[in-house]
């Protein structure tokens, strides 16, 4: 499914000769596919679309490049990266608030001090990630800085409850991925056609059962093997000599 950047639906492409996608728990993932251009809608594709695959919310990106080959027909090469890669587009900024700026000494924290400069009290890690989201993307003091048609999902107040500075600077995605693995939270962005929006949600990990065996057809062959090789069962301590002090 293909939309304008303007989240309007120009149609469909019914059939793909290759297709992959990747996506990151907590990082921008890629996507490719190759087709007929008699199979496109439309003028065809350009960058900045946006695409749907198999109507599914969770597999949507923004179209990086697009190639055209002329044989005995057109081909179409496309590739681009998921929704997470709006979030490198901006980065970490202090507030522009001269009294608000002096408190933070060059940082942007959450929660940040207030006008009084008193230290507001922790948040829950999926708060900290969605206030850098609302400051930087969806209501930026800059409005130029805006990303359209994203919001974010509910706030569920999940994760451990700490505060985080990010210097003056970083790039939102990095600030947002270290905030992930120090909570085991991670997050994504999906595309919600019906509402002409993108929204911004966390999301908790699962632990799922995973079996591997020969009668699943999961697993070729199976092999064992032992070895000492490289084993050592005796090793010497030794402190500074005299030279060396």
């Amino acid at each position: 499914q293909i939309y304008s950047p303007e989240l309007e639906y120009l149609g469909q492409i019914d059939a793909v000769s290759s297709y992959e996608m990747t996506r990151s728990w907590n990082d921008t993932g890629a996507f490719s596919f190759e087709t007929d251009r008699q199979l496109i809608p439309g003028a065809g594709l350009q960058t900045d679309y946006l695409v749907t695959f198999d109507n599914d919310p969770h597999r949507a990106g923004i179209l990086r490049s697009v190639n055209q080959t002329e044989t005995d027909t057109i081909g179409v090469t496309a590739s681009g990266e998921t929704l997470n890669g709006l979030l490198s587009q901006r980065l970490n900024l202090q507030p522009q608030l001269p009294e608000l700026a002096a408190l933070n000494y060059g940082y942007d924290l959450v929660p940040q001090y207030n006008a009084s400069g008193e230290v507001l009290d922790n948040l829950p890690c999926e708060s900290i990630i969605k206030a850098y989201v609302e400051r930087h993307c969806v209501a930026p003091d800059d409005p130029f800085r805006k990303i359209g048609f994203l919001q974010i999902a509910v706030d569920l107040q999940r994760g451990q409850f700490t505060k985080w500075m990010a210097k003056n600077g970083d790039i939102l995605l990095d600030t947002l991925k270290s905030i992930s693995e120090y909570s085991g939270l991670g997050f994504e962005i999906v595309l919600d056609a019906k509402e002409r929006a993108m929204v911004f949600d966390v999301i908790e990990g699962r632990s799922l059962p995973v079996s591997f065996s020969t009668d699943l057809y999961d697993v070729v062959s199976i092999g064992y093997r032992q070895s000492t090789e490289g084993d050592k069962n005796i090793g010497y301590a030794a402190g500074l000599t005299y030279d060396d002090m």
